[in-house]
């Protein structure tokens, strides 16, 4: 089965480690839009498709930030 990943938004938790960062690099060359999400630091990946988003996605307050600054800028 083969599923188009063509202009399709993608959140993704840990991005900064090696398996996320590789990832994401993956989903943007798919042509998805990646939503970033890590606990701190910034990312590496400078894509206009893809968004970072430093926080805790176990924190509700932080999770909904996340969510919100998603959806503002996709």
């Amino acid at each position: 089965m083969n599923i188009s990943l063509n202009n399709k938004v993608i959140i993704l938790t840990g991005c900064n480690g090696q398996l996320g960062h590789s990832f994401a690099k993956y989903l943007l060359k798919s042509g998805a839009f990646v939503f970033g999400i890590d606990l701190g630091g910034s990312s590496k990946i400078s894509d206009s498709k893809f968004k970072y988003f430093s926080g805790d996605i176990t924190n509700i307050k932080s999770l909904k930030k996340g969510l919100s600054n998603c959806i503002n800028f996709f």
